[in-house]
């Protein structure tokens, strides 16, 4: 059970390496650490134990000494159990503004990045905020400075921010760093200025270790807890409409998720564009490797039937993966999770999947359930053949749907 519910949170979390677990058998509480390396295999190490005997007696207390041995666990230093505190990047002039005050959200594994929250704050002497005011008016002030319209996007240290717009998006950004950024920018680049979608508004490299990084807004909330219904409906339209704008760039998702979704402002945005791919004139006809689940693109958990199955991504599977999220974020689970947590073959998984997508729904939800059922009877129309999934919803479909409940 261990091994499955890991396999699972690593699945969710593709950029975590080790987690911890506490564990009792007849006579022990165990802490146990379980690590995963690039290929996906798991490793469980026993941290420390206590025994749950009482002396000579051969009693079990295993509430109060479990207690104890949790309690002594919280108070010691975490350094002890293999927690390390993350290397923050150094703080930097950028563009006349200070990004500093680096949180750490994720950490590197591999090739991927770090990703940290900051404050990008403006830090202008009164002669140079006056060229700002100049800039974002539409004044040469910006060209003059060696700025233009568009943002710089070249990685200099010097011109790699945008000023214009960035007073509507506020002082704190995303900051994502490391050698995987270098993949997403020519991606990233050709989302500018496209509707809900977290936008990049400069590359610079960071100190200790001279990183490329890429610096994104708005800073959006991701949902933990049910939305109220016009508030998923909303995220859901605005998605959706970021799905049909990225599939006029040419370029697919591929990893729709909860994690991946969130709201600024009262509006919804796409982000984090490692798994997303450009298909040039005709959209990728390769099938997806579901034989290796280190090899997967995307999340399992919420991806399409036909991907799990081995098929391409498509816009239809972005839009039944986005379903599945907003579900999740008012569920707080699928009907399914269980079997895709303690079953790591994907064409099974989408076995299991046609099954209960084809049953007769409940929804813990009664105010969010007309919403889901009608966005799953887009996916399902027809819930007595188990292959009767749609494969060709649209965008305004869907989005026809959520308009009914934004309001």
């Amino acid at each position: 059970q261990l091994i499955g519910r890991c396999s699972q949170l690593y699945e969710a979390q593709p950029l975590r390496r080790s987690a911890f677990a506490v564990a009792m058998t007849l006579d022990e509480l165990l802490l146990l650490k379980v690590s995963c390396d690039a290929q996906h295999h798991l490793t469980v190490d026993k941290v420390s134990s206590l025994s749950l005997t009482a002396g000579s007696t051969g009693k079990l207390s295993a509430a109060a000494d479990g207690i104890h041995m949790l309690a002594r666990l919280l108070a010691a230093d975490k350094h002890v159990h293999g927690f390390h505190d993350p290397v923050l990047p150094v703080e930097k002039m950028v563009d006349g503004r200070w990004l500093g005050n680096f949180v750490q959200v994720r950490g590197a594994a591999g090739s991927t990045a770090s990703v940290f929250t900051a404050d990008w704050q403006q830090r202008f002497t009164e002669t140079q905020d006056s060229s700002v005011d100049a800039a974002l008016d539409g004044g040469s002030a910006a060209s003059e400075a060696g700025n233009s319209s568009n943002p710089s996007l070249d990685g200099s240290a010097e011109n790699t921010g945008e000023l214009l717009g960035y007073r509507d998006f506020g002082d704190k950004v995303i900051v994502k760093v490391g050698a995987g950024v270098q993949k997403e920018v020519e991606l990233l680049q050709k989302v500018i200025g496209l509707p809900n979608i977290v936008q990049m508004k400069g590359r610079v490299q960071l100190s200790p270790d001279q990183l490329p990084a890429v610096i994104l807004q708005p800073l959006c909330m991701v949902f933990g807890s049910a939305p109220s219904l016009a508030e998923l409906s909303q995220l859901g339209y605005d998605v959706a409409g970021a799905i049909q704008e990225l599939y006029k760039a040419k370029i697919y998702h591929r990893d729709i998720s909860r994690n991946n979704i969130g709201v600024f402002k009262g509006r919804g945005y796409l982000f984090e564009f490692s798994a997303a791919k450009y298909f040039n004139d005709e959209p990728d006809q390769r099938q997806s490797d579901t034989a290796h689940p280190s090899k997967f693109t995307g999340t399992p958990l919420y991806a399409g039937v036909c991907v799990l199955e081995g098929k391409p991504h498509s816009k239809s599977s972005d839009l039944e993966a986005l379903y599945y999220s907003l579900r999740h974020i008012c569920e707080d689970s699928l009907p399914d999770e269980v079997t895709f947590r303690r079953n790591p073959h994907n064409h099974e998984r989408a076995m299991v999947r046609r099954g209960w997508m084809t049953m007769e729904q409940t929804y813990r939800s009664k105010e969010h359930e007309p919403f889901l059922m009608q966005l799953h009877e887009l996916f399902w129309p027809d819930r007595r053949y188990w292959h009767s999934i749609n494969q060709e919803v649209s965008v305004e479909a869907f989005q026809a749907v959520c308009k009914k409940f934004m309001h």
